[in-house]
Formats: structure tokens, sequence, C-alpha cells
């Protein structure tokens, strides 16, 4: 259902969502649009986080390569193979929550604030 949404999404925006978004192909598309993504972990990915590896940016905060799942039913041939085989995203607890995020710098976006920021997804 949410991909019907995708169309709305421009450069500069911004996905606030909890873990149920917590997709590699969600995360493709929309680094491709230039729209940013920042979402709780999904429960069964949050056990396998290991904050060695990948490029440490402070306790708790990394920069991770993912890679491209297998080929889900929902996506055909073409659509799936215009997704990059890798992407670079953020990984970080805070509040004993652990987050993605395609904003990378942690000097521009700290986890505190990007913490608040979550919380208010709801906020009007």
């Amino acid at each position: 259902m949410f991909r019907t949404l995708y169309g709305l999404f421009e450069t500069g925006d911004m996905i606030l969502g909890d873990a149920f978004f917590s997709s590699y192909i969600l995360m493709a598309e929309m680094l491709e649009k230039g729209v940013d993504i920042l979402i709780e972990q999904m429960g069964a990915r949050r056990r396998t986080v290991d904050f060695g590896l990948g490029t440490s940016l402070g306790a708790r905060d990394h920069l991770i390569e993912y890679r491209k799942p297998r080929q889900p039913d929902w996506i055909d041939k073409k659509g799936y193979e215009a997704i990059p085989n890798t992407i670079i995203v953020r990984e970080f607890k805070e509040k004993g929550k652990i987050f993605v995020s395609t904003l990378t710098d942690s000097k521009l976006y700290s986890k505190q604030s990007m913490t608040a920021l979550y919380e208010r997804r709801w906020d009007d």
C-alpha cells in the first residue's frame, strides 16, 4: 500500500517510519529520488546489528553496507534489476532503539537530534 505513495515524494523530502518500513528496496528507491529516511530497525534485524562492523561514527553509531536481498514476488525483474546491489546507511542506537537512516553525516545529524525528530513523527 505504501508503494502507491512513492510518486508523491520529491527530492528533499524525508520519511519517518516505524519498524515495518525497514526495507532495502524502499531505502534504495528513495535514495535514488533524493528522499531521506529515518526508521526504527526491524525487530528481527536488530539482533544482527554489530556496531563493530562498517565505519564507526561513535559509540553505537556506524555506517554499514546493506546488500540487495533476493527478488521479492511483488517486484518485476526490470524494477529489481534497476535497484543498486548495495547501499550505505547509518545504524545507531539511542534510547534503547536501533535506527536506520540515509542521513549519514554524524556531524550534521546527531543521534540525539534524529531520535528527537523520530519521536515527533506523529505530531501535527
